[in-house]
């Protein structure tokens, strides 16, 4: 009977008290392994190492669930075993070399499994035993590690190094008293960890250096070989080193001074480049942007002139390189000295028409200029307009737009005005004064009021501002219709009309509607009136 189907019998029939004969299940002595007395069921599993060291060469019954035979490289192993119930008790009790084996029993089925720590004698035999009399023994094989015979450094530092950074490369050499199958690099020392597969005995490898810290120390490595049964060796520690100093060149770089009341250069002006380097043997500055004085020595205030670029704040135009002969490390700093050669572009953007409000209960208007420049401005641009009235102490923004409100109120005059006395300054400190575009602005408009007109023979008010576009005027007579109708339309001349309006002396309305203005006996008519944008 196998111990499949003793467990397909337990599966169907349910728990009780069967005689499981099984290969590799020995009975008493004298006994066959269908002897009669014999129950319950009992096999190792698996064998495994408690600890450090290997078991391999595993030899394991057809059905894969019996272990038959192993080696292992350490004595100290931990036996896996498979129970089925036998007669004496439900749980029975499982023994090797005296020792009871805890046990798990599996869901639904009067079997069981368990593990126990084990030191294996020099007969390197094991045995575990059921209650029952059932009992299965295997042989453990002695399985000797591999050894490494030597582990060392070898060739050169990189170039002219007398010490060795993070991911350098060194190669090594590792010797071994049998042929191996796989190298292992730990995380110590020199060599960040790394594996490879191997054939042979004699193995060299470039390995990648670590970063230890950055001070000079000497520094081993440790490596470790398996052999094709999985046993490993023990870890071997290079028996020479090498030199690690993780240390890279410091730049600093605190300020540039400019030229006074400036910010950026311009021509083949100067600029100072305050900084500090530590941690170095040789340092270059380098731009295409600038001329530097001893451009291969260090200068805690570095003079550097321009000699190209018309307008750059933004992008890095000068490089400086040190570089740490002994490991070869190298730090880089980019940095930007800006430059503003060419003259800012100025344009002025301001509403298309700038209406007029502060007569007739209305209030003046106030309207956004903006000065935008093609380049940051050292500080805010002032500016003239002979027409309205600057509200605040000057224009407010940043970089290169500024805004200010011109407030206009009915009395000022209307038309188109030029603005002047433009002041912005770069930051090389060129004064701009040229508006290339928006140099002009319209006053023109008015916002929306109501006119009283005196009664009849009275058939006009004064608008309080003056017109400047009759074609933009939107009219409502209250008298014949509801507020926004615009029930009235402009006439350029005084005839008699129905429904008709005009100007008189730009700043008077004019009621064209004879009936309409002679009805106005109590003077309470009221007219709505603007001029829009």
């Amino acid at each position: 009977m196998s111990l499949i189907h003793a467990i397909e019998i337990l599966n169907t029939r349910g728990p009780q008290v069967i005689e499981v004969c099984v290969p590799g299940m020995q009975g008493p002595p004298g006994k066959g392994v269908d002897a009669v007395g014999v129950h319950g069921g009992v096999f190792f599993t698996d064998i495994s190492p408690n600890g450090e060291g290997n078991v391999g060469n595993k030899i394991f019954t057809e059905d894969g669930m019996t272990l038959i035979e192993c080696s292992s490289t350490t004595p100290n192993v931990v036996a896996h075993i498979f129970a089925i119930t036998g007669h004496t008790r439900y749980t029975p009790i499982i023994t090797i070399n005296g020792e009871v084996v805890p046990l798990i029993q599996q869901a639904d089925r009067p079997t069981f499994i368990g593990t126990l720590p084990v030191t294996l004698d020099d007969s390197g035999s094991l045995t575990v035993k059921h209650e029952d009399g059932a009992e299965h023994s295997i042989n453990i094989l002695t399985d000797a590690p591999p050894q490494i015979l030597s582990a060392m450094f070898i060739g050169n530092y990189p170039g002219v190094q007398t010490e060795l950074k993070e991911n350098d490369v060194m190669r090594f050499r590792v010797e071994t008293d049998i042929p191996v199958i796989q190298l292992e690099v730990e995380n110590f020392g020199a060599f960040k960890p790394f594996s490879s597969n191997v054939s042979g005995t004699e193995h060299e490898f470039m390995g990648t250096i670590a970063n230890r810290g950055n001070v000079a120390q000497e520094q081993t490595f440790k490596v470790r070989v398996q052999k094709e049964t999985g046993a490993w060796s023990d870890w071997f520690e290079s028996t020479n080193t090498v030199i690690l100093n993780n240390i890279y060149p410091s730049i600093v770089v605190n300020s540039i001074t400019y030229p006074v009341n400036q910010s950026a250069l311009k021509d083949n002006e100067e600029a100072i480049i305050n900084h500090s380097v530590s941690n170095f043997d040789t340092i270059n500055y380098t731009s295409t942007q600038l001329n530097i004085l001893n451009s291969t020595t260090y200068e805690s205030t570095k003079s550097v002139f321009r000699i190209g670029g018309t307008y750059n704040i933004n992008t890095n135009n000068l490089v400086i390189l040190a570089n740490r002969i002994a490991n070869d490390a190298s730090s880089s700093y980019s940095t930007i000295v800006r430059i503003a050669h060419a003259i800012p572009i100025i344009n002025i953007n301001s509403p298309s028409r700038l209406r007029s409000g502060g007569n007739l209960g209305t209030s003046p208007q106030n309207h956004t200029i903006t000065i935008t420049a093609n380049q940051h401005l050292m500080s805010a641009p002032s500016l003239d307009a002979p027409v309205g009235t600057w509200q605040g102490t000057g224009f407010s923004g940043t970089a290169g737009t500024w805004a200010r409100t011109l407030r206009i109120h009915d009395n000022d005059p209307k038309g188109t005005f030029t603005f002047t006395n433009l002041q912005a300054r770069s930051l090389s400190n060129q004064i701009v004064n040229v508006i290339s575009n928006g140099s002009n602005y319209v006053v023109g408009g008015f916002v929306f009021r109501i006119l009283t007109i005196p009664a009849y023979p009275v058939r006009s008010a004064d608008i309080g501002t003056v017109v400047v576009n009759t074609s933009k005027i939107r009219c409502t007579n209250l008298s014949k219709g509801l507020s926004g109708s615009l029930n009235f339309q402009y006439q350029s001349s005084t005839d008699n009309a129905i429904n008709k309006y005009t100007i008189l002396n730009s700043n008077e309305w004019y009621n064209c509607d004879g009936p309409n203005a002679t009805s106005n006996t109590t003077g309470t008519m009221q007219i709505e009136l603007e001029e829009v944008v």
